[in-house]
């Protein structure tokens, strides 16, 4: 793979690329019906895509009984997972792998199973994404073509493209790794059964930044009615009329009055606010934590906690959606804590940052957003 600067600048929203053995000797931790075993659980979202281009589709939504998931033909089946890295922390440590990419961008990590033949159809995803081949092979034709006019077919189950007419045509081995920019029309077909993993990168989307925004005005909104001089008569009982219409306006405009400082925190909120549905650390009981950390013990991030730190901003943080206190000198703590997946207690060397790093660090534990493990 290029470096991260050769990468940014060359491929990232820009053009597709295909890294042979990216993870070279991959050994994948997760066998067909442990991946099947996920689709069980109706706390974790699941879909089944049963067809082809030439007989049709259909899509059924988990959770799915065993007997479903054990009758499949042998081929023209796809099941996809969703969020294996939020259920499975185990699993997020492939995410370190993309640190190049920051946090507020990461979306899941999909893993999908497929018989042969199994495909999702011709498709473009509105995300940035990482196709890692665990197990098995699959096909993957791309549309380079940046004038291709591609219409989405809504009439099926599946939004899916017309005239998709592939460019490239790779296939996939283990290790081996495909980056398509968001936006790229691509078709993913197995060869045989196969295990694809799906590291999606995702922008913000801009009405949850205003969402954000507006409930920010609105706590900060005097709690009063709105009053004006009537310039007259109503002419009619059901006419709001001119003068009250722009006095009204008015009143808007003063109130979506921003500054810098609050624009940046609505956007903090927002991307550092988990996604729906997804396990909440605070729902957790609260652990029984030794009075010293083991030197050789590993602190496990809990995947749902989303981190983010504004430019400039020493004295807090953003965990979760909410803006959290940061003890002085405790910056870098919380930078190593956040840099990957797992770091080892003896990493952090605490000692340097005196009780205030202590109580940082047993804060996030007590609340899960972080997790000790005994090596």
């Amino acid at each position: 793979m290029p470096d991260a600067v050769t990468f940014i600048g060359r491929y990232w929203q820009q053009r597709p690329l295909l890294i042979r053995s990216a993870f070279a000797d991959f050994d994948c931790p997760l066998s067909v019906d442990e991946v099947g075993g996920l689709a069980l659980d109706a706390d974790i979202e699941s879909r089944l895509i049963l067809g082809s281009t030439d007989a049709g589709w259909s899509l059924q939504h988990g959770p799915f009984d065993e007997a479903t998931l054990s009758s499949l033909p042998p081929q023209d089946w796809t099941l996809l997972v969703q969020d294996v890295d939020k259920h499975l922390p185990e699993l997020a440590g492939v995410l370190d792998r993309f640190a190049f990419l920051p946090d507020w961008r990461v979306d899941d990590l999909m893993i999908s199973i497929a018989g042969d033949g199994g495909s999702v159809g011709a498709h473009r995803d509105r995300y940035d994404v990482f196709l890692l081949q665990a197990e098995g092979r699959r096909r993957w034709l791309i549309d380079r073509d940046p004038l291709a006019d591609l219409q989405d077919d809504a009439s099926g189950p599946l939004r899916l493209l017309r005239g998709f007419a592939p460019s490239d045509d790779m296939l996939l081995h283990p290790g081996d790794m495909l980056y398509l920019p968001a936006g790229l029309p691509h078709h993913g077909i197995a060869d045989g059964l196969c295990q694809t993993w799906s590291i999606g990168f995702r922008g913000p989307k801009l009405d949850e930044l205003l969402a954000e925004l507006f409930q920010i005005l609105v706590v900060q909104c005097p709690d009063s009615v709105l009053t004006d001089r009537l310039g007259g008569p109503a002419r009619h009982r059901a006419e709001l009329d001119p003068d009250s219409l722009a006095s009204l306006r008015e009143a808007l405009r003063q109130a979506l009055q921003t500054t810098p400082e609050l624009l940046d925190q609505a956007i903090a909120r927002a991307l550092s606010t988990p996604k729906p549905g997804l396990p909440d650390p605070a729902d957790q009981p609260v652990p029984d934590l030794p009075e010293v950390l083991p030197a050789d013990a590993v602190l496990l991030r809990n995947p749902v906690c989303r981190i983010l730190l504004l430019p400039g901003q020493d004295d807090g943080f953003y965990l979760n959606g909410s803006l959290q206190p940061l003890p002085p000198g405790c910056l870098p703590l919380l930078r190593q804590l956040a840099s990957s997946s797992q770091v080892r207690v003896s990493e952090l060397a605490l000692a340097r940052y005196g009780k205030e790093g202590e109580a940082l660090l047993f804060g996030l534990l007590r609340e899960e957003h972080w997790w000790l493990l005994d090596d």
